[in-house]
């Protein structure tokens, strides 16, 4: 997640959505927070329309999974 953070922070939003997908297919666990992570890169980047495309995708996908505090 870090990795992805630090690419986040260095303005290359392409490498850093990538390291965090690859983060939630290893740890399907953590995929509703990285989903979150993604689309922080996406609207960092002013890329409002994938963040919107992503969040639709992400309450879809996990609107039916119960909470659970980390």
């Amino acid at each position: 997640e870090m990795l992805g953070q630090f690419q986040r922070n260095a303005e290359k939003p392409a490498e850093a959505i990538a390291a965090f997908r690859q983060i939630g297919e290893l740890n399907p666990a953590a995929a509703p927070k990285i989903e979150l992570q993604v689309i922080d890169t996406q609207v960092r980047a002013r890329d409002y329309k994938a963040a919107r495309q992503t969040a639709d995708a992400a309450v879809k996908k996990f609107s039916r999974r119960p909470y659970t505090a980390s």
